[in-house]
């Protein structure tokens, strides 16, 4: 243990406390703190009142926002302490004392120093608890969008006036109103400034965009991705068209919800456990890909962009086999199936010597117009109990499979959802059309 003026440190699990009468006002601070929190360690909140409780949690995040605040402060205020340790910075010796993740201290000394030498109207009012951390990250970030011809005295005004609304709106307004006051301060300079850093951004999203596809062995693949950010949000765009229709109707046929939006709960078939608004977005992904006519598809060799599937003839008769992709993959002959009515995927018959019997035909999707035709006479899906509408479902094939030369007549055609059109071609379930149309299924046992 070293002595410090008065108070002593002491190795607590790898992490230095003081202890003793601390001789800075911050560390005594620091000490009644661990003292009161000592006192209550072993006090379960369970038991407290609701209203206790409401106290206790708007007591506790607004003290730990300005504890956070002091912390980064001192952080910002101690660049001795990576010099007497030999750290490249103090956040780095703090990491290792108190067994933080370093990139999370380091980005705390950098708001620390910008509220300290920068923004100091800011930084007062952080620390003093008129501003929550989060709050301010947000001002920062707009008051940095300043145009280089803004004056010092604009400035000023320019943050006086974010830190008055910091107190008076939280993140999501406060976040609106931040990215339009140097419109409203200064609204010539900021347009010029404005497009000049879009432009930039722009033709820097555009350098660094690239994407992978990464099979992992298991039937999964990793997509990782970089887009510019208007893409992206076209894609979400695209993904959420097909996830919001199901916000109100749950698939009735197993009990369950495909699709959902992040706001609803969806479910697992199997577990009935909550599906995350990752899961949905993959599932609705998946859906996207389904549905894309891949006729608009830039052309290969003078044709649309087609993936062939080699099957045996026995194994698509049975039903019980599986078909080759060109990488060498394999999917269920039910998939092959189903990808026939809606996919980009043709497939190429084999015999028992390998011999092509029969090269599925290009032309197999059902038009808009007899799509339209269909809606009138399937005004949802199929499916009894299914309200899934007419705009979201897939055109199946409900005679002959398309793969077994089913024609693409309106006759021949019917509307499922997605799930549905899952569970005709799903070999652990028996189906049963009637005289309407309509679909009942029933799990194969």
């Amino acid at each position: 243990m070293a002595e410090i003026s008065g108070s002593q440190m002491v190795d607590r699990g790898g992490a230095l406390h003081v202890v003793g009468r601390p001789s800075h006002p911050i560390l005594t601070c620091a000490a009644r703190v661990r003292e009161a929190l000592d006192e209550v360690a072993d006090i379960d909140p369970l038991f407290a009142t609701t209203e206790a409780k409401k106290a206790m949690l708007t007591e506790l995040t607004e003290l730990a926002d300005r504890m956070v605040a002091l912390r980064n402060d001192v952080l910002a205020a101690a660049d001795d302490v990576a010099a007497d340790t030999a750290a490249r910075r103090t956040a780095n010796w703090v990491a290792d004392s108190t067994r933080e993740h370093p990139g999370r201290v380091a980005r705390a000394q950098d708001l620390g120093e910008t509220l300290r030498v920068r923004y100091q109207v800011l930084g007062a009012a952080v620390r003093d608890g008129r501003v929550r951390m989060s709050q301010a990250e947000i001002v920062v970030k707009a008051l940095d969008k300043a145009p280089p011809s803004v004056s010092r005295e604009l400035r000023k005004r320019a943050e006086a006036d974010l830190v008055e609304l910091a107190q008076k709106w939280g993140p999501k307004a406060l976040t609106r109103l931040a990215d339009r006051v140097w419109s409203h301060l200064d609204p010539e300079g900021f347009a010029d400034h404005e497009r000049e850093q879009l432009d930039k951004e722009l033709r820097e999203a555009e350098a660094a965009t690239k994407m992978t596809i990464r099979h992992r062995g298991d039937g999964t693949a990793d997509i990782t991705a970089r887009i510019p950010r208007h893409y992206a949000k076209r894609l979400r765009g695209y993904l959420e068209a097909f996830t919001a229709p199901r916000r109100e109707t749950a698939l009735t046929a197993a009990g369950v919800s495909i699709f959902g939006i992040e706001s609803v709960a969806t479910t697992d078939e199997a577990t009935g456990a909550k599906l995350s608004h990752e899961r949905v977005l993959g599932e609705a992904f998946c859906a996207f890909l389904d549905a894309y006519d891949p006729n608009k598809l830039p052309q290969h060799g003078g044709m649309a962009t087609t993936i062939i599937v080699r099957i045996d003839l026995d194994d698509l008769r049975d039903g019980l086999g599986v078909g080759l992709l060109p990488d060498d993959g394999t999917i269920p002959v039910s998939e092959v199936r189903r990808y026939a009515c809606t996919a980009g995927i043709v497939p190429a018959v084999l015999d028992g010597e390998g011999e092509v019997l029969d090269l599925g035909r290009t032309q197999r999707l059902f038009s808009a117009a007899q799509r339209k035709a269909l809606a009138l006479k399937y005004p949802s899906c199929a499916a009894q109990g299914c309200t899934i509408p007419a705009r979201w479902c897939e055109a199946h094939h409900a005679g002959d499979p398309w793969c077994e030369g089913g024609r693409t007549d309106l006759d021949e055609g019917v509307l499922l959802c997605s799930w549905h059109h899952h569970r005709v071609h799903d070999p652990t379930y028996e189906n049963t059309r009637h005289v309407d149309g309509s679909y009942r299924f029933h799990r194969r046992t």
